[in-house]
């Protein structure tokens, strides 16, 4: 299936970041991945222009290479995409390398939170990749206030 597009079609992915689960069906927890340094990724892909059966459109589709997670991954989910650095994109898209296909750094990424709400494709908001706040922020924030009452000091606002 894949056999052609990894010898003749092979492409660059650029994203901001990704998503991933965690958590049981039924109550998944998106988290939003990107780089440390803030500037996009590039992902190792594959594309191909296949004919619908049903239909006989032609359909033109890509596909994001993944692999095994590296460890800072791995606390999330079991594989991450290729993420292809810029002095191996020519590389990539000369001649397939296997070598290539392989985890990134484990220090490239960072990982949050983020509302439930990217779960469903209907959600039009732009806030996907804002981090929300954990549990723990919840508690320590009224376990601040507490203190804060139990000493007679000001109340503050929850942030």
């Amino acid at each position: 299936m894949f056999k052609v597009p990894f010898r003749r079609n092979r492409c660059l992915i650029p994203a901001s970041g990704f998503f991933e689960w965690t958590g049981e069906k039924g109550n998944k927890q998106p988290w939003y991945i990107a780089r440390k340094d803030g500037t996009p990724l590039t992902f190792a892909g594959i594309y191909d222009t296949w004919r619908n059966p049903e239909t006989g459109d032609h359909i033109k589709s890509c596909s994001i290479i993944t692999t095994d997670a590296n460890a800072f991954m791995s606390q999330i989910h079991i594989r991450m995409p290729v993420i292809l650095e810029e002095q191996h994109w020519r590389e990539w898209l000369a001649e397939l390398r296997q070598d290539l296909l392989k985890p990134a750094n484990d220090n490239l990424l960072q990982a949050w939170k983020v509302s439930p709400n990217v779960n469903s494709s209907r959600y039009q908001g732009d806030d996907t990749t804002v981090p929300i706040k954990t549990d723990q922020t919840l508690w320590q924030a009224l376990y601040r206030l507490l203190t804060q009452q139990r000493h007679g000091l000001p109340l503050t606002y929850l942030e």
